[in-house]
């Protein structure tokens, strides 16, 4: 699943916003998909086929936000020789935060043969 990281020009036109110190991390296993990294505009992160929801910390400039999200998992037939892939369909999203003001679907399927953007998240 990609992540781009927005915020309003004074013509109230988004733009992407490079975090400063950016970290990036989910709840349920010890990775870090982005450790103290500058200019982070985006990012790409994996859905966990086995959960239908998975939490994401981001850090930034010592501000913590937390975004849920909610998603169904799809076996899809690839080829005899390829067997099967798992697409992932975002239902919902939820967020927790100081600095985020919203986060949006861009896109709501996920899948290995695309690098669609799929969440765009907000700052103030």
């Amino acid at each position: 699943m990609k992540i781009n990281f927005k915020t309003y020009d004074t013509n109230n036109n988004l733009i992407d916003t490079p975090l400063l110190g950016a970290g990036v991390y989910t709840t349920d296993t010890s990775y870090a998909y982005a450790d103290n990294v500058d200019g982070l505009n985006s990012i790409g992160v994996f859905l966990n086929k086995k959960n239908d929801h998975q939490t994401f910390i981001i850090f930034q400039s010592n501000t913590r936000d937390t975004i849920h999200v909610f998603y169904e998992s799809e076996n899809v037939f690839v080829s005899n020789g390829c067997g099967y892939r798992v697409d992932f369909n975002i239902k919902d999203v939820t967020f927790s935060s100081s600095s985020i003001e919203d986060v949006r679907i861009q896109n709501a399927k996920v899948s290995a043969t695309q690098n669609d953007t799929h969440l765009e998240v907000i700052y103030k």
